[in-house]
């Protein structure tokens, strides 16, 4: 990529960010395929999973760094799918609680319980030594917080 070398470093950082975001995004949701399911619903179970519960639409929305109204969509289909299901909260009708189905629950042990080795992230970050995938995390975290605080989306700090 000759292009990149006439660039100040700044830009060619951010070039080669967004090269391997979109090529390692490529390879997880190529793998995930198999599954029947994207990478961004990938993400929704591994949220409605992990996330302090009751767990909502725009808590989702946060733990991915989305806007809940593209949420609501994609949950939806997720219901459709029968991946999970939405029910009122007991203490504010208000809330719609999100809760995996079986069928979620048994794709989200697939996808984020096997063997991390045959895990095409596994693979490409075997790449990296243990220290250099800290110094890549504490790097990226860094870069992720300068880039909220540009943002102002100091809500989603909380979750990083």
């Amino acid at each position: 990529m000759k292009y990149i070398a006439s660039m100040d470093q700044d830009h060619r950082i951010w070039v080669w960010l967004h090269h391997t975001l979109h090529v390692v995004y490529r390879a997880r949701e190529k793998e995930l395929d198999q599954f029947g399911i994207s990478l961004m619903q990938a993400g929704v179970l591994f949220a409605v999973q992990k996330a302090p519960k009751p767990v909502t639409c725009a808590k989702i929305a946060r733990w991915l760094l989305r806007e809940p109204n593209s949420m609501h969509t994609l949950l939806n289909r997720m219901v459709q799918q029968g991946l999970l299901y939405k029910t009122n909260d007991t203490h504010d009708k208000r809330l719609v609680r999100i809760i995996l189905t079986e069928r979620g629950r048994q794709l989200y042990k697939i996808i984020y319980a096997r063997p991390l080795k045959d895990d095409v992230l596994n693979r490409v970050f075997s790449t990296l030594s243990s220290p250099e995938k800290q110094q890549l995390e504490d790097l990226l975290r860094r870069v992720l917080h300068a880039t909220i605080d540009e943002l102002q989306m100091h809500r989603a700090l909380r979750y990083f």
